[in-house]
C-alpha cells in the first residue's frame, strides 16, 4: 500500500518528515516487538502502556512510519491523529480489502 493511500483514507491532524516517503507500506502493527520491516507502527495509548514509548523499538525492527496522538521526537514520518482507537475501528477493514485485493490480482 502506498503511503498515499493511507493518507486519503484516513482523518488526521498533522503529517510529519513525509516529504520524501516512497517505502511501500507491507503491514501495520501496534507490537514493536513484531514490528516488521515496512511496517507502519501504531501508538496505541492503554491504561498502564503508551506505545508512543515503543516506538524506537519498532524503527529498530524495521518501521517506516508512526501513527501517533502526539508528535515524537524522531527523525521518522508520523501521522498525528486526534485518537488511535477510533483510527483502528475505521481502518483495519480497508487495509486488509487493500491486501485481499492485491492478493487476487497477483494470482
Amino acid at each position: 500500500m502506498r503511503l498515499r493511500t493511507l493518507i486519503d483514507n484516513i482523518d488526521y491532524l498533522e503529517l510529519v518528515n513525509i516529504e520524501g516517503f516512497y517505502s511501500e507500506i507491507e503491514g501495520i502493527s501496534y507490537n514493536s516487538k513484531r514490528t516488521e520491516n515496512d511496517d507502519v507502527f501504531i501508538c496505541l495509548t492503554g491504561e498502564h502502556v503508551d506505545g508512543h514509548e515503543y516506538a524506537e523499538e519498532a524503527i529498530q525492527n524495521g518501521a517506516c512510519l508512526c501513527i501517533v496522538e502526539r508528535r515524537l521526537n524522531l527523525d521518522i514520518p508520523q501521522i498525528v491523529v486526534s485518537i488511535l482507537l477510533k483510527l483502528l475501528l475505521k481502518y483495519p477493514i480497508y487495509f486488509i480489502h487493500h491486501r485481499l485485493q492485491s492478493l487476487i490480482l497477483s494470482v
